[in-house]
């Protein structure tokens, strides 16, 4: 108990009584454990599930995110630090339930393995003639599929098969986002352990201008779309594929940055590679099992 001039006032009686949310902190919906989650999963699946790809206020500085939309209608608000999501917020139309089953969803992957297997090509400059398995990541590779579009000879960017685990969800448009983000971090790994300029296809696929051939003996120019199209089969799967072609020799970790060396430099581009490294699914799996994130 305090006095105030004349009058004496209970300071926790006063905090119980003030009106609720009169200078209290928004909670942060995020629990601990969801931070070795990937802000691009966990987005992906609030877009899905509370809907829509969100509003902002508009204001210079202000990066917060509504969803669905901005006002009375906002059942959350994101906060960013950076690409990363730092704070989920109640919004107006907040619903518990809703919410509920979200952390529930979430917090899935956490406590089991991935059930599903992804499947989307990749890119590199040996060409890749067989398969390679790794019995601890579950990933694997495999020669692009008979009647894949293919570089005759030379140097380019060679089409090849990469599967990797991954978490099924309700949402197929969850499930195929989790899958495409999945594949590029993947690949990005494999750039740094692997030698061949290892390369994904961009989401935003660009155009350009590209000669199509000769016509009344001028040169004929098309403006074209860059992509690469192949039947791939199911692009999400219960298990690996069989494997196609001959096993991918593997070679020591000590070994591999020698030999690799000495390809570049004694070997044409369109050459067999080097192999993979022995390691290289302990490695893979010890990138995912951090949570390693790329931006």
């Amino acid at each position: 108990m305090k006095a105030c001039g004349s009058k004496s006032y209970d300071l926790a009686e006063a905090r119980r009584r003030r009106p609720q949310g009169l200078f209290s902190v928004p909670e942060n919906l995020i629990q601990p454990q969801w931070r070795v989650l990937d802000s691009f999963d966990l987005r992906g699946l609030l877009e899905d599930r509370v809907g829509g790809v969100g509003q902002t206020t508009g204001k210079l500085g202000d990066d917060r995110l509504f969803l669905p939309v901005w006002g009375n209608q906002c059942r959350v608000v994101l906060e960013f630090d950076g690409n990363r999501i730092s704070k989920i917020e109640r919004g107006p139309a907040f619903d518990s339930a809703e919410w509920s089953h979200i952390s529930a969803t979430l917090n899935a992957p956490l406590s089991n393995a991935p059930d599903k297997v992804g499947r989307n090509f990749a890119f590199c400059g040996p060409r890749v003639t067989g398969w390679w398995r790794g019995a601890r990541s579950g990933v694997q590779v495999l020669p692009p599929p008979i009647g894949a579009p293919t570089i005759p000879q030379g140097m380019g960017d060679h089409p090849f098969v990469l599967e990797f685990p991954t978490h099924s969800d309700s949402a197929w448009g969850v499930m195929v986002k989790r899958r495409l983000h999945e594949h590029r971090k993947l690949t990005l790994l494999l750039n740094v352990l692997l030698t061949g300029g290892i390369i994904f296809e961009p989401r935003q696929l660009a155009h350009a201008w590209a000669c199509t051939g000769m016509e009344n003996g001028q040169f004929r120019s098309e403006w074209l779309q860059l992509s690469y199209f192949a039947d791939i089969g199911q692009i999400v799967t219960g298990g690996i594929s069989e494997a196609a072609g001959d096993p991918v020799e593997t070679v020591s970790p000590d070994e591999y940055p020698r030999i690799a060396l000495r390809h570049y430099l004694l070997n044409p581009p369109d050459s067999k590679p080097p192999g993979a490294r022995q390691d290289g699914s302990k490695a893979v799996r010890r990138r995912r099992a951090v949570g390693v994130r790329f931006a």
